[in-house]
């Protein structure tokens, strides 16, 4: 087995070696990582480099611990805001629901009034067309008594007539 000394990797964007741990430091303890595993014949055996500590060291389990609390507050933290939104805004939506049972009731109210109204007017309607109707009916018979008594009055006059001329020849015979 030969040993072959590792090129250190740059950490991230850094790009500053850190003379101390030439494999890179932990991202959770920040201790210096051991060097990479090697195959039997001094090779690397390839893959990614390390960013925690190997086992039994915790590091790898604390950082997924670590995500998932940034993502739980991630998650968390919208959702407060939104409860707290709800129950501010609650008591206005409620007053606002009862204001616009209030418009609604108001509106029903009017339309129903109008309805009656309308009904009402519908009937004053009608029973003026029943008046002008009955108005027409004595104008006509007023008007036929009025062309009766004129005709009667024309037959009385041509009766009167008829007399003076009688009471006329009776004189001159007499």
């Amino acid at each position: 087995m030969v040993d072959r000394q590792v090129e250190p990797v740059a950490e991230g964007a850094e790009g500053a070696e850190d003379a101390a741990a030439p494999h890179g430091r932990c991202k959770v303890c920040r201790r210096t990582l051991p060097v990479p595993a090697r195959r039997s014949d001094g090779k690397g055996k390839g893959g990614r480099r390390r960013l925690y500590c190997p086992p039994p060291a915790t590091c790898k389990e604390q950082a997924a611990a670590e995500r998932d609390a940034r993502l739980a507050s991630a998650i968390a933290d919208p959702l407060a805001l939104v409860v707290a939104v709800a129950e501010e805004s609650a008591p206005a939506m409620t007053e606002l629901a009862a204001n616009l049972n209030g418009v609604l009731e108001a509106l029903g109210s009017i339309e129903r009034n109008a309805r009656q109204e309308v009904l009402a007017a519908r009937e004053d309607v009608a029973e003026a067309g029943n008046r002008v109707a009955a108005a027409e009916e004595q104008a006509e018979a007023a008007e036929e008594r009025a062309v009766q008594a004129a005709a009667q009055a024309a037959r009385a006059e041509e009766r009167r007539r008829a007399a003076e001329d009688e009471t006329r020849s009776a004189r001159e015979q007499a």
